[in-house]
């Protein structure tokens, strides 16, 4: 019986062919064989590679370039003196006096890590303003990056009251826009 059971050659010796058969290229574990030597660094490889490769996509989109800024909805207004609100803003938010003012409320140097010196000619270089037809608002803000958003949104938010004021003591027409958009 045990003859037709093991194909006539015995039962010790069928079950050394067949565990011979099983572990053929597989090693022991004293010695593990090259195949699964290289498929564990292979495997290592790939884990790193998309690590880093994940962390390179990451800090790519961090470093991307951003504008943070405080909308003016001028829906309803004309072009011309919207182009015209513009301007001015843009001549209030460029004034030393400003910048200076701005850079020293908010503490910019810290907050954005400049050099103390270096903190106004950093923010005069980041200062935008632009009018958007297409959405009917005009944009007070900073451009920088990404990962600064938080900062430029509440710097820009100073800059914005600031320019907004001065404006508004300047053209009649802007000063009565601001409080029917405050009386809405």
């Amino acid at each position: 019986m045990a003859g037709r059971w093991c194909g006539g050659g015995g039962h010790a010796r069928s079950l050394l062919v067949s565990k011979k058969f099983l572990t053929a290229g597989m090693g022991n574990a004293r010695n593990p064989s090259m195949k699964s030597k290289s498929i564990t660094m292979i495997a290592i490889l790939v884990i790193l590679l998309l690590g880093g490769a994940g962390f390179g996509v990451y800090t790519m989109k961090q470093n991307a370039p951003s504008f943070r800024g405080i909308g003016v909805n001028v829906k309803g207004q004309r072009g011309d003196v919207c182009e015209d609100w513009e301007a001015k803003l843009k001549d209030a938010v460029s004034r030393d006096d400003v910048l200076n003012w701005v850079v020293k409320e908010v503490d910019y140097a810290a907050k954005m890590e400049v050099p103390a010196g270096e903190a106004f000619d950093d923010l005069k270089g980041r200062v935008a303003v632009r009018y958007k037809k297409h959405k009917d608002v005009i944009e007070v803000g900073l451009t920088g990056k990404r990962k600064e958003d938080e900062k430029l949104g509440e710097i820009s938010n100073v800059l914005y009251r600031v320019a907004a004021t001065l404006l508004a003591k300047e053209d009649s027409s802007f000063a009565e826009f601001l409080n029917s958009k405050a009386g809405q």
